[in-house]
C-alpha cells in the first residue's frame, strides 16, 4: 500500500516514539506536580514568560505566542491570574484598544514560591537523566523543530536568544534582540481580547486529567501546533 510519501524505518520509528512517550509521561508529571499548588502549567508558564519579559509585562498576543496557546486559552488563563492579584490587565497609553498583562508583587512572590518544586521535577525526570551531549542534542533538536513549526504557523519564537548561534540550521535572530519585548511594537498582533471566530474546542489551558491517555482513535487536528500526534501521520 502506497503512503505518498516514506514510511519510517526502525531506527526513526524507534526516536519518534521516544520522543512522544517522553512528551506524553513527562508533561503530566510536571502538571500534576504544579496542581499540588492549585496552579495549572499554562498559568505556570505564563508567571515564566511575564517574569522574564521587560518591565515584567507583555501584550495578550505575545503572551500566547510564548506559550503557543491559542490567544482565547491565554485571555481565560489571564484572567484567572488577575482573580489571584497574581496579573494585572494594563491599557496602553498609546493605543487605548492594546492590552498588555503585566505580573503583580504578589504574583512574583508566588511564581518563587512555586519555582523549585517545579525546577526539581524537570529534574529529576528529565535534566538529570542526560549527559552534556545529550542536553545539547536535545536543545538543538528542539531549536531545529520549534522554528520550523513556528514559521509554518505563524508562531512566535519565544526569544532571539533561543536561536543558537553556532547551529548552521538557525535562523538569524532579529536587529533589535530587544523587540519581541517592546509593549507598544505598532507592529504587534491584535488584541486578543477581542472576540475570536470560535473558541478553540481543544483548549490546551483546560485541566486535562494527566492520568487519562490520549485517545489514540480520535483524529487528530492537523492545525493544533502543541498535538505531537499531528506528526504521526508521517508513518
Amino acid at each position: 500500500m502506497s503512503t505518498g510519501g516514506r514510511w519510517l524505518d526502525a531506527d526513526e520509528q524507534a526516536a519518534w516514539r521516544g520522543w512522544l512517550d517522553t512528551y506524553r509521561l513527562l508533561l503530566p508529571v510536571l502538571d500534576r506536580q504544579l496542581q499540588v499548588a492549585k496552579v495549572s502549567f499554562t498559568e505556570y508558564e505564563v508567571l515564566v514568560c511575564l517574569s522574564e519579559a521587560t518591565d515584567q509585562r507583555l501584550r495578550m498576543s505575545q503572551v500566547a505566542d510564548r506559550t503557543l496557546a491559542t490567544r482565547s486559552a491565554i485571555t481565560r488563563t489571564v484572567d484567572r491570574l488577575v482573580v489571584r492579584s497574581w496579573v494585572r490587565r494594563v491599557r496602553s497609553i498609546q493605543d487605548q484598544r492594546g492590552a498588555y498583562a503585566e505580573l503583580t508583587e504578589a504574583g512574583a512572590q508566588a511564581l518563587a514560591g512555586l519555582a523549585p518544586g517545579h525546577v526539581r521535577a524537570v529534574r529529576e525526570n528529565l535534566i538529570d537523566l542526560l549527559t552534556p551531549a545529550d542536553l545539547d542534542a536535545l536543545r538543538r533538536i528542539g531549536g531545529r523543530v520549534r522554528r520550523r513549526l513556528a514559521e509554518r504557523d505563524g508562531w512566535s519564537l519565544r526569544t532571539p536568544a533561543e536561536i543558537e548561534p553556532h547551529d548552521p540550521d538557525a535562523a538569524d535572530a532579529a536587529d533589535d534582540p530587544d523587540a519581541a519585548d517592546d509593549p507598544d511594537d505598532p507592529n504587534a498582533a491584535d488584541d486578543p481580547d477581542e472576540p475570536d471566530a470560535a473558541d478553540d474546542p481543544d483548549d490546551p489551558d483546560e485541566p486535562d486529567d494527566p492520568d487519562e491517555p490520549d485517545d489514540p482513535d480520535e483524529p487528530d487536528d492537523p492545525d493544533d501546533p502543541d498535538d505531537p500526534d499531528a506528526a504521526d501521520q508521517d508513518r
